[in-house]
């Protein structure tokens, strides 16, 4: 008899054992599920945020043309006399206007307009999209 009481305890034992197992099973399996749920949320949050910046229009100025973005940076030359240059060179010149004639010195006199000789316009992909973004 005693020895039947034994093994009934060591089975006791066992199952409480088996018991707490299952039970931290359990408890981790919903740990994990937690994890999981909380994984997929921000990963569905990340996927909403890539597609709201893929979606930003990146249309680039018409006068930059269909290739503008064949290569990642490229540096275009403005053609002297073009509606472009003239436009840029007159902006230039409107600021320094806007500020006095303070913009540097040429033999201790104040320049009016600055004689512009080249413009080159850079066109860069990444900067592009940046200032969409921004926009």
């Amino acid at each position: 008899m005693a020895d039947s009481e034994v093994k009934f305890k060591k089975y006791e034992e066992k199952i409480e054992a088996l018991q707490s197992n299952l039970i931290a099973m359990a408890t981790y399996h919903q740990q994990l599920e937690h994890a999981l749920g909380d994984e997929l949320d921000k990963r569905e949050k990340r996927e909403l945020e890539k597609k709201r910046i893929l979606s930003i229009k990146r249309d680039t100025p018409s006068y930059w043309g269909p290739n503008a973005f064949e290569q990642p940076y490229r540096e275009v030359g403005i053609q002297i006399g073009s509606a472009e240059f003239n436009i840029i060179s007159q902006l230039l010149n409107d600021t320094i206007a806007v500020h006095d004639h303070k913009f540097g010195t040429i033999y201790r006199k104040d320049p009016t307009e600055f004689i512009v000789t080249n413009i080159h316009r850079v066109q860069n992909d990444k900067l592009w999209h940046e200032y969409c973004f921004k926009k």
